[in-house]
């Protein structure tokens, strides 16, 4: 009888292992697959000033400007525009950086000066989104003397 109990936990035994094994190998399989997959999609999609998609090159940089909330223009009610703003810029251009942080003040203030003489119709669809951006980008590049800022991305964008 004892004989009996201990081929049926060796028996156990070996099920146990087998499948714990078997896990692992198949736990190291997706592994495997998702670090290949995000290898493989690790160049993403934005939207340039003219709104037609396109790769983002990876010598890029962004800045976070930060989270606007103002007042739009609209004579009929009282709406507003909340964004938080990203400047995108040449990786290679360093001393842009830190321009862009030394004026991040004067910046600022063109931002929010900008988009308070908007109305909620001029920021209401991927168009005019798309041209505010650009209107954005020609005001901000007066500023910098040591480069250009190529992209503006807005991460939230809520008009109200």
């Amino acid at each position: 009888m004892s004989g009996d109990k201990t081929k049926k936990k060796s028996g156990i035994l070996k099920i146990v292992i087998l499948v714990v094994v078997v896990a692992l190998i198949a736990g190291g399989c997706v592994f495997a697959g998702f670090w290949f997959a995000s290898r493989n999609n690790s160049s993403s999609s934005a939207i340039n000033t003219k709104g037609s998609v396109r790769e983002v090159v990876q010598d890029k940089n962004s800045y976070q400007l930060g989270d606007f909330l103002v007042n739009l223009c609209d004579d009929d009610s009282r709406r507003y525009l909340k964004v938080d703003i990203y400047l995108g810029y040449p990786k290679s251009n360093k001393k842009l950086g830190e321009e862009l942080e030394t004026k991040k003040p004067i910046i600022s203030d063109i931002v929010n000066l900008h988009l308070r003489s908007k109305k909620s119709s001029e920021v209401n669809n991927t168009k005019n989104i798309q041209a505010l951006k650009k209107q954005l980008i020609d005001k901000i590049n007066t500023q910098l003397v040591d480069g250009q800022i190529t992209d503006v991305y807005f991460n939230k964008i809520l008009i109200q």
